[in-house]
């Protein structure tokens, strides 16, 4: 009788984790594949879609309630003051749910998954496939699933895939951002480690590719730069041990792929992501220099609590739509900008709070779940000089996974390492 009473509570302890695991991914990826932010939807979608952030953001508020984690819950309550008090200087709810929303729902997510590895992969993986899809068709597929494009790009001299993301420099960058993530957390793989960063490489590489997108091959370099330089340091303190096959093995490797990138230059070099020749003078390049006229009009016009709190959520993007944007751009392709904009110093300040924290958890961390949540914060934070993406749901959605797993309790994180050696 005993043994069955504990079975009872087991079970019943059981099924609502996994009802609500099962819950929280299902919405993320709803969230995720609808582009509302390119895309005119449909009603049904949009309606879906925003359902979809509503339960999926209540459903990761429990699990944060139930998990023992590390700047987690100061992170969510920093971001929900920040729109509170946005709201002083105008009242706009859309911050909450184009923000504040999508964050929540992927700390949810990394709190409660078992193998987030997997889930990176995957991403990984379905991203490049969708882009890859679009390159081959030479047409931009999945928007047209959820409903019409809201505006052609200013030029379309070459073709750009955009993927599941709905545009090709956020695609790009996500794709970066997984497997810059995906790749620390395989350090702990015990089988399939090198088939798994084949797959990882790949991935990124075609979506990259596809793309066409030159700040995401800076992006991804700056984060390699910046994690062997995290691992030196750890290395110097901590003893960082190379086996012998890597000793031999990888300046092997990388010989050979320097070797066969330089007999194919030639054709590599006239592709747009490997062209840096027509960044001069273009339109992408005039847009990012319009910023500094942009900062000018916000200095001139905003006052007071505007400084410090902004003047709200999508208002850069409404002036800009309004008149105020170059060649039909509406926005100023910088993170840092827009958030200056729309919620003033105080959430600037508290960006610059997330680079310090992640880059000591890149270097300090012992467990490699830590060091990928770091790493998967500061790509998409370094992103952002290059674009913006303030308002990208699977950007925040990721966002929202890295600082989920930097916030992971040493126990659950040699549980999750664990079930990743099985």
């Amino acid at each position: 009788m005993t043994m069955t009473a504990s079975l009872n509570v087991q079970v019943r302890s059981y099924l609502p984790g996994r009802i609500v695991r099962i819950g929280l991914l299902l919405f993320a990826t709803l969230a995720a594949l609808v582009p509302v932010d390119f895309v005119r939807v449909t009603q049904g979608w949009l309606y879906l879609s925003l359902a979809s952030l509503a339960l999926g953001a209540t459903g990761a508020l429990w699990v944060v309630s139930k998990k023992e984690t590390v700047i987690v819950r100061p992170v969510i309550v920093f971001v929900l003051i920040v729109l509170c008090l946005n709201q002083v200087v105008r009242l706009n709810p859309i911050g909450f749910v184009t923000l504040w929303a999508p964050i929540v729902l992927g700390i949810g997510v990394a709190l409660s998954v078992k193998r987030p590895l997997s889930i990176l992969v995957w991403a990984s993986v379905f991203l490049s496939v969708s882009m890859l899809v679009d390159l081959f068709l030479k047409d931009h597929v999945f928007g047209r699933i959820f409903g019409t494009d809201n505006y052609v790009a200013y030029s379309q001299d070459v073709f750009r895939a955009r993927g599941i993301v709905g545009q090709p420099v956020p695609a790009s960058m996500v794709a970066v951002a997984l497997a810059a993530g995906a790749m620390l957390l395989s350090a702990d793989l015990r089988r399939h480690r090198n088939f798994i960063r084949a797959v990882i490489v790949l991935s990124v590489s075609v979506s990259v590719f596809a793309s066409g997108t030159r700040s995401a091959v800076l992006c991804a370099v700056a984060m390699a730069l910046v994690v062997l330089l995290a691992n030196y340091i750890r290395g110097r303190s901590g003893g960082l041990k190379i086996g012998n096959i890597a000793a031999w093995a990888t300046p092997l490797a990388a010989a050979v792929v320097l070797g066969a990138v330089t007999f194919a230059w030639n054709a590599l070099a006239t592709q747009r992501v490997f062209s840096f020749s027509t960044l001069s003078g273009s339109a992408s390049l005039d847009n990012r220099n319009y910023a500094a006229l942009v900062f000018d009009d916000w200095s001139a016009s905003c006052r007071g609590t505007c400084k410090f709190f902004g003047s709200g959520a999508r208002t850069l993007l409404e002036a800009l739509s309004s008149g105020l944007g170059f060649r039909g751009f509406t926005t100023v392709d910088n993170l840092f900008l827009s958030l200056l904009w729309d919620f003033g110093i105080s959430l600037l300040l508290g960006v610059l709070v997330f680079v310090v924290i992640a880059v000591r958890v890149l270097i300090k961390s012992p467990f490699a779940v830590n060091r990928a949540g770091a790493v998967i914060v500061l790509s998409i934070i370094f992103s952002g000089l290059f674009y913006d993406a303030l308002y990208i749901r699977p950007v925040l959605l990721l966002f929202g996974i890295g600082i989920g797993l930097i916030g992971l309790k040493c126990t659950e994180n040699e549980r999750v390492d664990r079930e990743a050696e099985r």
